[in-house]
């Protein structure tokens, strides 16, 4: 494994072999339904992990020029979680992946650590970010009889990426940004669990937009995709009334 940390392969080739190294040594993920969480670690034994993956992590080829293009400042602030390696894993996933992907909510250091050891920094296999949450086992499992659907249920999936989107989904539950009203608003209709899978679906799909385009985190952009995406449900609706002989009105909000 010398010859990947030294970068005597071919840029491809070393790539690869770095992120096949890096995945046995990421942190024990914990399921959501796991109420005793991962074990602790022996803090020596922590310690030789985080050497030996940081020299992974330097290893991988970098998208970017951190003297041309700094870090951004952290726009998220909070305590130092007992998931969190010593080293300076921020500035290594900026390096990997070219964004600096902590600004999107519920994203932290070890959750797009794992996602880069488990897809990749480029995701060309994947020809949207549809194909790519239906890859992960993020999507509905539709089954459709007669042109109605009966069943909607995401299929079971264990892979890492997965665990760590749902994760993430799960730390937005509070939140005041658009993500986090999302959350509450699938909750209120379908329950928390479908709640988590429906926001892990969209943190996969932001994340495969930032990744694959190369742009930052914008919170007004997704606020408008939510309103547009709301449009054309509303015109829809209104259309189906029409057809029904109906016409659509909408409520007044209720007074306070």
């Amino acid at each position: 494994m010398r010859q990947v940390v030294e970068g005597e392969a071919e840029p491809e080739v070393q790539e690869r072999q770095v992120l096949e190294a890096l995945v046995p040594l990421l942190r024990p993920a914990v399921d959501e339904d796991d109420e005793d969480g991962a074990e602790d670690v022996d803090e020596e034994v922590e310690a030789e992990l985080d050497q030996k993956m940081e020299g992974f992590m330097e290893a991988i080829p970098a998208k970017i020029d951190l003297r041309e293009h700094p870090l951004p400042q952290e726009a998220k602030k909070g305590k130092r979680q007992h998931n969190a390696p010593a080293y300076d894993l921020r500035s290594h996933c900026y390096r990997a992946f070219g964004v600096d992907l902590t600004q999107v909510p519920g994203f932290d250091g070890p959750t797009i650590q794992v996602m880069l050891a488990e897809v990749g920094p480029e995701l060309t296999k994947f020809p949207s970010g549809s194909a790519f949450a239906n890859w992960l086992m993020l999507s509905p499992n539709n089954v459709i009889t007669g042109g109605k659907i009966l069943s909607s249920k995401t299929r079971k999936g264990k892979s890492r990426a997965a665990l760590a989107l749902r994760q993430a989904a799960q730390t937005v539950e509070r939140s005041e940004n658009s993500i986090g009203q999302f959350f509450r608003r699938m909750r209120g209709r379908l329950g928390r669990a479908e709640a988590i899978t429906a926001v892990a679906h969209k943190l996969a799909r932001i994340f495969f937009a930032l990744v694959r385009k190369g742009e930052e985190y914008d919170e007004s952009k997704l606020i408008l995709a939510d309103e547009r995406q709301r449009e054309r449900q509303e015109a829809k609706l209104r259309r189906k009334a029409r057809e029904l002989g109906f016409q659509l009105v909408a409520l007044e909000p209720a007074k306070a």
